[in-house]
Formats: C-alpha cells, structure tokens, sequence
C-alpha cells in the first residue's frame, strides 16, 4: 500500500488479527516507514543465498541496521511475522483486504532498515548493495534485461563427442543463465573443454616410446594462444561452413557496433581481415560472406579453392568469437565496453555464431 491508504488504514486496524499495533506511518526521502522499520524493496537477489532465513544487516560500525528478509513468493501466517517482516507486508500488500486472510503470499523480497539509520542506509549503502550484498534495489540506471528470440524450429542433433560429465556440467550452466553475456561465457568454456578433452585424446593415441616427440609437440601446443587453439578445433571438426557463414552475415543488423568491437578495439595481427573497408564491403554485399564474394578477396590464386574459402571462413569466425569474449570476460578500458543495451548484439549475432561452432566441435 501506498502512503496514504496505510495512514488510512489506521483507524481501522483493530478489526483485524495482526500481530502489532501500528502506532506512526511517515516518510523518509520517498521510502515508507513502518512502526520505525523502513522496507525497501529488493528488485534481484543472488541465488547464493538460503532463503529460508532472513539475514541481520550490520554497518561498517558493527551496528545492526536492519534485516535482509527473503519473503517473495512465500505464503506465510500473518500472526507469526516478525516485526520487520510485518513493516514490509504493510508495503507489499495492495489493500487491506489483503489483511482478511490468515495468511499472505509476498510479491517481494525486502531490506527493512530500522528508522535512526535510514538516511545513512540511503546515502551510503543502498547504491553499492550489489556488491556488498548481491542484491539490488530499484536505480535509477539501465539494467541488463534478457533478450528472447523466436526460433520456429529445433533441429535435433547427435553430437557423439559430447559425452563428459564436465561438458554436460558446463551446458547446464549456459541454460541456466538468464542474460547473453554469461550464456556466451559457458558456451565459451565448452570450446575450451572441447580443446583440452582433443588435446588429451591425441595423446592417448600415440605411443610414448616411438612417439615422444610428437607427443611433446602436442602438450606444447596445448601452451599456445586461445585464437590458436580455437583454430584446431575449427579446422579438425568445423567441417560443414554453410551455417557458419548464415551465423556470421547476421552481423549486418549490428555492423556499427562490430566494426568498433572487430576494429577500433581490434587486435590488427590476428584479424584476417585487416583493412575495415573490406569488411563494410561484405557487409553491405547481399551475397555476404559466400564464396564467390570471399573468392574475390582472396585473389585469383585462391579461384575454386574450397579449403581456403573454409580456413579463410574459420580464421574470421574464430577472431570475431574471441574478440566478444575478451569483451564480455576482462570489461575493461582497452576492450570494447558491452552494456545492457547489448543484449541483443549477443544473442542475435555473436551467441548464434558460437553456437554453432560449438555445435560443429561436438559432431
């Protein structure tokens, strides 16, 4: 309830079964304050926690000033609240009607802060509880929303090499994720786990005392760059390009933001396609990256060459996923800074494209 309906409400209260008298109802810096109990409400709160008990807040003083009370969704019995629980069901309800039942099931979590520390709460709290307290409240700022997408159709798929407990693992915790930017991350880490599985497997099949040397080559290329390893897994197992290049032409609907993303913040040496020109060039093609435009840039030697359009198309794939990830995973000056506004950029485009390289990784 709002200000006013709970002032008006006061007169009335005796005619219900509440566990406390509310004896003052006023307002500090727009927030509510309940029998000296202030309830803000908490829009996100980390999975971290346990829920099943309310947390004690203390300051950097070791002064207790409030409580964390984790009530969103439960039904509970309105005579057993806690005074701080009940100063936030005073909020959370939208009338008194509400107040008719035996018990109430709360739209919100709160942190009930008690009345002498409220402004300090609001000056010098509230704005870091992310931090602090893996909980936000309502700001005046931006926020990550998740981007949906409709697809029409799953393709079904057998991915034999898909058969490690920690593949599985890391899967579960990509689908777990509601925002594009850690769902890139653990899809990420699947191609590194796919590496580091490859890598072991070359080793099994060789023989230690007619192959050391061979063997010693592998584990010293198990040092190289992520670009580099990327690499190997493209060329051993990326072997249809076709969607590879449908993931990669969706960059027409992002092209200024890729540009500084895959240029301005770009690594020069290791983009295979170095001049911007070029790029704005596929971009604005109708025909893409197909074959016949990337024929044009590789030049007349690599006419017809089905291998150099596919490590051109791999080379190109793998720069623009690594470059996204250093992105999403450092978030530093240096890098491209990606923000809320993002979202769509990762999960019409560059979560598509690592998706199906991953999913080629895995055939």
């Amino acid at each position: 309830m709002l200000l006013d309906e709970i002032n008006s409400f006061l007169s009335n209260q005796n005619s219900y079964n509440l566990p406390y008298v509310i004896n003052d109802v006023y307002e500090i810096d727009l927030e509510i304050v309940v029998n000296n109990k202030c309830p803000i409400i908490i829009e996100n709160v980390s999975a971290l926690y346990d829920t099943s008990m309310d947390i004690i807040i203390e300051d950097t003083h070791n002064n207790d000033i409030g409580v964390l009370c984790f009530l969103k969704d439960k039904e509970l019995d309105i005579s057993t609240l806690t005074e701080y629980q009940f100063s936030a069901l005073m909020l959370d309800i939208d009338s008194e009607v509400d107040l008719e039942q035996v018990t109430y099931r709360f739209k919100n979590n709160y942190v009930v802060i008690d009345e002498s520390y409220i402004p300090d709460y609001i000056l010098e709290y509230k704005n870091s509880a992310p931090i602090w307290g893996l909980f936000n409240h309502h700001l005046q700022v931006q926020v990550p929303l998740a981007n949906t997408i409709q697809i029409p159709k799953l393709k079904a798929l057998n991915l034999k090499n898909f058969n490690h407990e920690n593949y599985y693992e890391c899967s579960i915790r990509g689908i777990k994720q509601s925002y594009s930017f850690e769902r890139y991350l653990k899809y990420y880490h699947l191609l590194e786990l796919n590496f580091d599985y490859d890598v072991i497997k070359r080793v099994k099949a060789l023989d230690v005392h007619t192959e050391s040397n061979a063997i010693g080559k592998l584990l010293k290329g198990y040092e190289d760059d992520d670009v580099s390893r990327l690499l190997h897994l493209f060329d051993t197992y990326c072997l249809d390009v076709d969607p590879i290049v449908i993931a990669l032409n969706r960059v027409r609907g992002f092209q200024t933001i890729s540009e500084d993303m895959f240029y301005t913040f770009g690594k020069n040496n290791s983009n295979p396609m170095k001049e911007l020109s070029n790029f704005q060039r596929f971009v604005n093609s109708s025909d893409g990256f197909s074959f016949a435009n990337c024929q044009l840039y590789l030049g007349n030697k690599r006419i017809g060459d089905t291998a150099a359009y596919r490590t051109f198309i791999g080379k190109l794939s793998i720069y623009w996923i690594y470059r996204i990830r250093c992105s999403i995973a450092h978030n530093k000056i240096g890098e491209y800074l990606l923000s809320a506004r993002h979202e769509n950029y990762l999960s019409e485009f560059a979560f598509p494209l690592l998706k199906e390289i991953t999913i080629q990784c895995f055939k």
